[in-house]
């Protein structure tokens, strides 16, 4: 089965940035490349005919597209004049603009002023240990300047396209009105644990990125689910088997995100540690945790109280930014601790809930009160609902902690869920406080399975 994260969307579904390419535009570009005195030839460039110009007004016959073939495939590449929407992503030594082929698949192409990395390439290993590479190509170009630099050849990458938007533009800017947004607590730290996940993804593999920032994520959010991956390899490093880190001469990377080790020493250590320094910047510069804004108003009483104004985050991002790289904690010790705190929070989410039916059964009985008759034999006094609705509070909080219970507090959980049941509500009312109670049952069920639950 194909996987959704790792390769393209289906060519039946057309994307709003889609190239319109007609089908005798294909059969010109296969006739193209299959002519032997193209057989060296990468790139066909095009020009549609006034009435088939999908861009343009028609009178202005401006070029749409070219063709270029890498790796045996044929690939439609929006020309400069017609970028809208193709262009990815623009750096100091080329750029990254969306190609497709005949079935409408996107990918990627990486275009560069130089040669063909070789087999021996680091970073061409390292995409072919992620799945990532679907070939490269190169081809010469007369003398002329690329990026504000003299070149003789242009190198085409085309890998598997990251869906979404870089992580940058996730947490400064509107996608629209390019305002920056204020990210509720519980958002920010999803996008910490699954950048954490990108990067485990890497070190598993024995690769260091080199270059951890939020430009180097592509991210896919939405209310229900979260999908962040890491791009751009040309500074990651291998590191051979039973090593931690890897010596260069050369001093690489963003400033701001380095290691401190990288910018005092040389040769330079690049270590899994140092990955670990730039992904506690972005956690504490970018992604501001554990600091709580606006949109925590409804929580953030609730979070102060379980977790002690969050001191475990604070902690977990101080020991990340150590100066010494052997203190920092290892990539799982930080997903660990970013999983336990969102579990946290999805349960105190689960409380409100409860305490919101507590408070509709209040209601409920406020309007019964009068002449009620109980099983007990007695009205069951608002005084009491109260204590109750106290009582789920607390509860609440006992099991929400992220480390388990001491044997007093479950034997307080079990004292307040027979105070619950002791409560004695006819017909429905009774019905749907069974309910309340089999998901309170549930929450301490799943307590500790959701803290190593891998998200989404």
């Amino acid at each position: 089965m194909t996987d959704k994260s790792e390769h393209p969307v289906s060519s039946t579904k057309k994307h709003k940035n889609a190239l319109i390419i007609p089908p005798q535009e294909w059969d010109a570009a296969k006739a193209f490349f299959s002519d032997p005195k193209n057989v060296n030839e990468i790139k066909f460039r095009r020009k549609h005919p006034e009435e088939a110009t999908p861009l343009k007004p028609a009178d202005q016959n401006f070029p749409d597209h070219s063709f270029i073939k890498v790796n045996g495939e044929i690939y439609a590449i929006a020309n400069k004049q017609a970028v809208f929407g193709h262009l990815l992503g623009e750096g100091g030594f080329g750029k990254v603009k969306m190609v497709q082929n005949e079935l409408g698949e996107r990918f990627a192409v990486k275009v560069e002023g130089r040669g063909l990395r070789g087999e021996n390439d680091t970073e061409t290993k390292i995409m072919k240990l992620l799945n990532y590479l679907e070939g490269e190509a190169s081809r010469p170009v007369s003398a002329r300047n690329f990026k504000n630099r003299p070149i003789t050849e242009k190198l085409y990458t085309v890998t598997k396209l990251r869906k979404g938007y870089d992580l940058f533009s996730h947490i400064y800017f509107d996608k629209l009105t390019k305002k920056r947004r204020e990210r509720s607590y519980e958002r920010r730290l999803n996008m910490a644990l699954h950048s954490a996940y990108a990067l485990k993804n890497l070190h598993d593999k024995n690769i260091i990125h080199a270059d951890i920032k939020p430009e180097n994520f592509m991210a896919t959010i939405n209310d229900d689910q979260m999908l962040i991956e890491s791009i751009d390899y040309g500074l990651s490093l291998i590191v051979p088997p039973g090593q931690t880190a890897i010596q260069q001469n050369r001093r690489a990377g963003t400033r701001g995100y380095m290691a401190p080790e990288l910018l005092i020493t040389k040769p330079v250590s690049y270590s899994f540690a140092s990955d670990i320094y730039a992904l506690g910047i972005m956690l504490h510069h970018d992604l501001q945790l554990p600091s709580l804004t606006t949109e925590d108003s409804d929580t953030v009483n609730m979070i102060n109280k379980v977790t002690a104004n969050n001191k475990e985050i604070d902690y977990l991002i101080k020991k990340m930014l150590d100066p010494d790289p052997l203190n920092r904690p290892s990539i799982d010790k930080i997903i660990k601790t970013l999983g336990q705190n969102l579990a946290l929070l999805a349960q105190i989410h689960e409380r409100k809930l409860l305490l919101n039916d507590l408070e509709q059964y209040k209601e409920s009985l406020e309007k019964k009160q009068s002449g009620v008759k109980y099983k007990v034999g007695k009205p069951l006094h608002l005084s009491k609902i109260d204590k109750r609705v106290e009582q789920a509070e607390t509860l609440g909080f006992v099991i929400s902690k992220s480390y388990g219970s001491t044997a007093a507090e479950r034997d307080a959980i079990e004292g307040i869920k027979k105070e619950i049941k002791a409560w004695r509500l006819p017909g429905k009312n009774k019905s749907k406080l069974e309910k309340m109670i089999e998901r309170v049952e549930e929450i301490e069920k799943n307590q500790v399975a959701i803290y190593s639950k891998k998200p989404r």
